[in-house]
């Protein structure tokens, strides 16, 4: 076993050598002059993330260059310089957003040197917003497999249980059915997607980890927009082989602003403002479970599950070139369920707790760099007992883990080229004490089946660190072509694993045909570390096992019809090293599913996912929008020489949304089709129960069509929203389960197949506040 005391030395020097040669590398760049390059990219330079400016290439060609440098001031200050010299100027629409619109009065010594368009463009909505200098980078685009999220994307459109991530159920490539918060990616398992808040990773983002994870910590109310990339993501991303979350939450206005809210599953609070004459900022969110209540007055037999979150921040500019702030996220869980005959019986408690500094600094207009000091807790608790006719068992489940980490990034953009790097290490402690038994009697739950009975008792404690450093670099060729490559390094030792380190390659390229058409191909190596709070202790399992590994390649073609977007990928993953993962192949919804007969391991080898999705989209015209996808996948495992589907393998799928939006309604539709999921056959022989190959059947097809209404009040500065949030208005049966008995009720054996599903209707009524 690995001490304490000889694993921080090791870190310690690891970290160092690495560390030096991040801190070392902005001396060898220098920040160029402004004059003389495009001012597109300039404007982008000087916002950085300090502001959000919208504009198109109409309004800013990439013609357009800077004439002079401007005089010195502010960010905006020079912003505004630079655009009034080329007759535009800036438009706020909210605090720290701004339109680059044509000025009413140009300044006419500039028109000479080139003009952009001659009439004025009209500053988009907020909910229409497709790019913004916060996520332009050079000429435009992201790389990879790239969704941006506004908030208004997030909020309007029908959400079971008021889940933000539920919005990612309706992207090309995710693969969800029922109600679970997290869905697969591109044929991925759950878990292998990475979830960030303002820069910091974080661990197990949700209520109900145990119970099928319905609920994230992310409050829709505070977030702003997110960042989804569903494959070829660069080498900033790692840890996770499948797919990047990357939520931001909102700026806080400059008055002060609150906002109440209650619904049939939770309460909530916002808050935020600034001080000290706008240099300071506030934010601060409170979101409590009304599931105890709602289940008080229906007199639910099923228990009473609670939950609660808070983020809080308060940042500070403490001056032009730099900014700080302190960041606290936690949640907690009380969780006490059974089943309907009260034979399964499971409490958890759980709390996670996130504290991070985040410190920006400009070194020049194209230097700048971001420190993050995290400290990480949780803490699981659960037990479970299962008193069923010839079937028992018992759960005890402790868990405790800690992560203080630092993050350092820099970014550098040139006149054709764009460098990100940086580096990361964590120290990393658990504690796991886990005992389990289970016993079935003979012919339990099947005819044939002798009698088993297993404990386990596992209390390991391992610890250790984990080390990261990467370079990434964006270059424009020409004004049609751009590549982006990078190379990630990561290292990781603590007990029961191996020292082991591993080399991600990403390659990124996009060709920008006239018209508005982009052909990109994404190319690239993703590891995956077995997270020390991810030990199968429950399934008996007291090592970790190295890295698994996916290999991405996707190419893509965007086109723009006016306000009409197109979008069309292929995609192909592979993944190899994978460690075992256990599922339970009749009934994914028990709630102790390690103490369950059809709990089985899954030992592939390699797997493959493979893949075409085709979208378009229409956004804000007249206040109508829409929205359609449809996806083709195949994913499959190899066992024992076998392709196998995976449990999640979703051949079709189709996504469809309509909305309505005006100054006092807001309408959306959705509908949602996918082919079924796959399921285990079984059959009589003798008199006894035999089950056919794996997922050699599949369940029928999932429809779902969805509704939300909001209708919006204005009393005096108060406004009020109150809104009805329907998941599968239509009732649609969609089967989830299935449980097989042998019955004699007429003489022989007979085998009786009984369906269960996914909850048929999902209400949700509510309404918010803001004054």
């Amino acid at each position: 076993m690995l001490a304490s005391g000889k694993a921080l030395p090791v870190l310690a020097s690891k970290f160092r050598s690495l560390l030096l040669l991040v801190l070392l590398s902005p001396g060898l760049l220098q920040a160029g002059t402004l004059a003389g390059r495009p001012l597109a990219e300039v404007l982008v330079e000087l916002a950085g993330d300090h502001l959000q400016l919208i504009f198109n290439d109409e309004l800013v060609p990439p013609q357009l260059l800077v004439s002079e440098e401007p005089p010195a001031g502010s960010r905006r200050q020079r912003i505004e310089a630079l655009l009034k010299r080329h007759g535009l100027a800036l438009q706020e629409i909210r605090p720290g957003l701004y339109s680059v619109v044509v000025a009413s009065v140009p300044d006419q010594t500039s028109l000479a040197a080139a003009t952009p368009a001659a009439v004025a463009v009209e500053a988009p909505a907020l909910p229409d917003l497709l790019v913004t200098t916060s996520r332009y980078q050079l000429l435009y685009d992201r790389p990879g497999s790239h969704d941006f999220l506004s908030a208004a994307d997030v909020s309007k459109y029908p959400r079971a249980a008021d889940e933000t991530l539920q919005v990612l159920h309706r992207l090309p490539g995710s693969a969800s059915a029922g109600v679970s918060a997290p869905p697969h990616i591109r044929g991925g398992e759950r878990g292998e997607i990475l979830y960030r808040l303002d820069g910091l990773q974080l661990y197990e983002p949700f209520h109900g980890k145990n119970f099928l994870n319905i609920v994230s910590i992310f409050d829709s109310r505070f977030v702003q927009a997110i960042d989804f990339y569903s494959g070829g993501f660069t080498a900033e991303y790692g840890d996770r082989m499948s797919a990047v979350v990357d939520i931001r939450s909102m700026e806080p206005p400059d008055t002060l602003s609150a906002e109440l809210g209650l619904n049939l599953f939770h309460s909530s609070l916002l808050g935020a403002g600034r001080y000290a004459g706008g240099r300071g900022h506030w934010l601060a969110s409170f979101r409590r479970s009304n599931l105890d209540e709602v289940s008080d007055l229906t007199r639910s037999n099923y228990g009473e599950p609670h939950y609660f979150d808070m983020l809080l921040r308060t940042g500070f500019k403490l001056n032009e070139a730099t900014r700080i702030a302190f960041n606290y996220l936690h949640s907690e869980d009380n969780i006490s369920v059974n089943n309907s005959s009260k034979s399964e019986v499971a409490d958890a408690d759980y709390s996670n707790d996130y504290f991070w500094l985040s410190l920006w600094h400009d070194w020049s207009d194209a230097l700048s760099s971001e420190l993050l000091l995290s400290y990480t807790t949780i803490e699981n608790a659960r037990d479970g007992l299962i008193e069923e006719p010839g079937h028992r068992g018992e759960l005890f489940d402790r868990r405790s883990f800690s992560y203080p980490a630092l993050k350092l990034d820099f970014s550098y953009a040139a006149s054709r080229w764009l460098a990100r790097w940086g580096v990361e290490a964590r120290q990393l402690e658990a504690d796991y004490r886990y005992v389990s038994s289970l016993a079935l009697d003979a012919d339990v739950p099947w005819p044939g089946q002798p009698p088993r009975s297993r404990r386990i008792d596992l209390a390991p404690n391992p610890e250790g660190h984990q080390l990261a450093t990467y370079l990434t670099v964006r270059y424009a060729i020409s004004p049609r072509w751009t590549v982006e490559a990078g190379l990630r390094w990561d290292d990781q030792e603590y007990d029961g694993l191996e020292h082991a380190d591993q080399w991600s390659p990403r390659f990124n390229v996009q060709y920008q045909f006239p018209a508005g058409t982009r052909l990109r191909l994404a190319a690239g190596r993703f590891y995956q570390t077995h997270g020390i709070n991810e030990l199968q202790v429950g399934d008996g399992v007291d090592r970790f096992f190295p890295a698994q590994r996916a290999d991405h390649l996707v190419l893509g073609l965007d086109h723009d019809f006016g306000d009409i977007r197109l979008r069309i990928e292929g995609w192909y993953k592979r993944f190899d090293a994978l460690r075992p993962r256990y599922e339970n192949f009749l009934d994914p919804l028990t709630l102790i599913p390690e103490l369950q007969p059809d709990r089985i391991e899954v030992r592939a080898t390699e797997a493959k996912a493979r893949g075409v999705e085709l979208s378009l989209a229409r956004r804000g015209a007249g206040g109508w929008s829409w929205w359609f996808n449809y996806s083709w996948s195949r994913v499959t495992d190899r066992i024992d020489g076998d392709w196998v589907a995976r449990s999640w393998d979703q051949r079709h799928t189709l996504n469809v949304g309509l909305n309505w939006t005006t100054q006092k309604w807001d309408v959306s539709l959705t509908g949602r089709y996918h082919s079924g999921w796959p399921t285990t056959s079984a059959r009589l022989v003798n008199g006894r129960l035999v089950f056919g190959k794996r997922n050699d059947e599949r369940f029928e097809d999932f429809k779902s069509v969805d509704i939300k209404i909001a209708r919006f009040f204005a009393l005096g500065e108060i406004e009020l929203e109150a809104f009805l949030d329907v998941t599968n208005v239509f009732l649609f049966e969609n089967p989830c389960c299935v449980e097989y008995r042998v019955s004699t009720r007429s003489g022989g054996p007979q085998l009786e197949r009984e369906q269960d599903y996914w909850p048929r209707i999902v209400p949700n009524l509510g309404l918010y506040w803001r004054f």
